[in-house]
């Protein structure tokens, strides 16, 4: 038990009654070998005798908190501060029993206090990183946490932290690294397991995913979390059903877990189940979540009224949680915009370049939420094509060539590319790339592989724009939870591939959502068509298939072709008209809105 090894002379508590002394030690041995409740009978009668004892209130009130009891123990861990305020032990414990209630900020700064009385204490930079990490401070989370590692580098919940504070920022590399040497350090650490499959996940390594996730579970099966990362895992890998199940398992376990309400609320068929999910809902504690399980909790209300028609309401609790958002995880909006500015105004040629380099090379762009998905599952229906994902293989390979690297055995941007795919040209047919982003380099990929095809995703903007906003997307794409931010980047996207289409009109094929969606048959017949692919009518029910989606859009794209989501931006007028006249002075989309 962290400070209650002995007692400490500095902070003037040391019992002055031997028989306080062998109690207070006793409860101490007790605590340590897990019997809260002996442990409790003997600190209350060293309690009893010693009343104005801080070290025995304090440990009392470890006890308490150990015991579930926190009302409790927050009383008696104040009762011990009052009377010796400098106690870093007490402090740092008092801190965790914060952390459960979910008041992070409040955490953190006991943590602090305890780090200024005594600052070469691992466990309590390493508790501050986690407070701070869970308030969204992840610059100061990363610094604390690893400050705890340089004062004890086998400080395992150390490392969790920096594995979860790294994959909430989109550094899985560095994510997978830490949380590897927290499982290194504690085999048998189920939380480093689970956050193990997160990252696993995000990669597309969905059976390893599961097999860390499982792992997990094995360890500590009534934890929700884990049931609800089983539960993306299976929904990822095609089956929603076993999603569901372990979805509404979280919630039995845990019933205040906001990433359970929300991934339950994306499954609502019925008003009834609507109803009854928000009833549900309504029983929650917030005061006791994080600030993502706040926003989890918001879009799950707003998907529950949504299904009501009960826009109004739906707007508000949508509003709510892309504000958290925005807070926590700022837009960088600016990073896309000015990239792509710079691409335009770069030299795309790729001199002497083999007119057949990137012969099945398949580039799926646009933005999030653009119908990129199901077009990538229409697509993965043809037996040659490999579906790659989201991979970000293409610009790892566009700096690795412009970097002038001396000794580089390769002469084409073709082949570094698929050198980062780990594959060769030799042994594959066709790749699926839908990494949206890459339509910032359709100019560089139309111009150094010229047999490749590039597939613009495009639909309405409105509804574009508010199914980002109600899609509560990952570290990436921050900006889609400012409606302004969402409508300058679309803006900046139609511009670049307005300019890409009139330099390189035979690379690219423009996709229109609505038309995809209202005339299935003639579309896809063009798409295949212009691919210069076999005809298949397993084109037109993409929902059959049993291929890995990995992304925001698992539920829809397991659905029959539909049009349900076309307009739905008039129900949210009101809400997205900042985001209009963004659109409307870019002089763009005027048949459009």
């Amino acid at each position: 038990m962290a400070g209650f090894g002995k007692t400490n002379k500095e902070r003037q508590m040391t019992p002055k009654s031997e028989s306080t002394v062998d109690y207070l030690h006793s409860a101490i041995q007790h605590y340590q070998q897990g019997n809260l409740l002996e442990a409790k009978q003997a600190c209350k009668v060293a309690a009893t005798r010693e009343p104005q004892n801080a070290l025995t209130i304090g440990l009392l009130a470890t006890i308490e908190k150990g015991l579930g009891n926190l009302e409790e123990a927050e009383r008696l861990f104040s009762k011990s501060l009052l009377i010796e305020p400098r106690q870093p032990d007490i402090l740092n414990n008092y801190a965790g029993l914060l952390i459960d209630k979910g008041e992070f900020k409040a955490a953190s700064i006991l943590s602090d206090k305890a780090i200024r009385i005594a600052p070469f204490s691992a466990a309590y930079y390493s508790r501050m990183g986690y407070a701070l990490w869970k308030a969204g401070k992840h610059d100061k989370a990363l610094q604390a946490s690893t400050k705890a590692i340089e004062l004890d580098p086998d400080l395992v919940d150390a490392y969790e932290n920096l594995g979860g504070i790294h994959q909430e920022q989109g550094r899985l590399d560095q994510a997978l690294e830490v949380t590897l040497k927290a499982i290194d350090l504690k085999p048998d650490h189920a939380g480093a397991h689970m956050n193990l499959g997160g990252i696993l996940k995000e990669q597309g390594q969905l059976d390893k995913a599961l097999e860390a996730t499982l792992k997990a579970i094995e360890l500590k099966a009534d934890h929700a979390d884990f049931h609800t990362m089983l539960g993306t895992i299976a929904e990822a890998k095609g089956d929603l059903d076993k999603g569901k199940d372990r979805f509404n398992r979280s919630l039995e376990i845990n019933p205040h877990q906001g990433w359970a309400y929300f991934e339950t609320s994306r499954y609502l068929v019925s008003t009834e189940e609507a109803t009854s999910l928000l009833n549900l809902i309504g029983k929650v504690h917030e005061t006791t979540l994080s600030p993502k399980e706040i926003i989890s909790l918001a879009f799950a209300k707003s998907n529950c009224y949504h299904k009501l028609n009960e826009f109004l309401n739906s707007t508000k609790h949508l509003s709510n949680a892309n504000k958290i958002m925005i807070r926590l995880k700022p837009s960088k909006k600016d990073d896309y915009i000015c990239i792509t500015e710079k691409l335009l105004e770069a030299e795309s040629n790729a001199p002497n370049t083999n007119s057949s380099c990137g012969k099945g090379r398949v580039f799926i762009v646009g933005v999030p939420r653009c119908g990129s998905t199901l077009t990538e599952s229409i697509l993965s229906i043809n037996p040659l094509a490999a579906d790659l994902g989201e991979t970000t293989a293409l610009p790892k390979a566009i700096k690795q060539l412009s970097s002038n690297e001396q000794n580089l055995p390769f002469e084409t941007l073709e082949e570094v590319y698929l050198d980062q795919l780990n594959m060769s040209s030799v042994a594959l047919g066709i790749t699926l790339d839908k990494q949206l982003y890459n339509y910032m380099y359709s100019g560089i990929i139309a111009s150094s592989m010229p047999a490749a095809k590039i597939i613009h995703c495009r639909r309405n903007p409105l509804d574009n724009i508010l199914s980002m906003y109600r899609s509560n997307l990952t570290v990436g794409n921050n900006y889609t939870s400012s409606l302004e931010d969402s409508a300058e980047v679309l803006i900046s996207q139609e511009n670049a591939m307005r300019h890409f289409k009139q330099h390189y009109p035979v690379s690219i094929f423009t996709l229109s959502y609505e038309a995809l969606v209202n005339e299935p048959q003639q579309q896809i017949q063009q798409l295949i068509s212009w691919l210069e692919w076999d005809w298949n009518e397993f084109y037109l029910e993409p929902h059959k298939s049993t291929r890995v989606i990995n992304t925001a859009s698992v539920i829809q794209a397991r659905q029959p072709i539909n049009n349900k989501s076309v307009g739905g931006w008039k129900n949210y007028a009101e809400m997205l008209e900042p985001a209009r006249r963004i659109l409307i002075e870019s002089g763009l989309f005027k048949s459009e809105i």
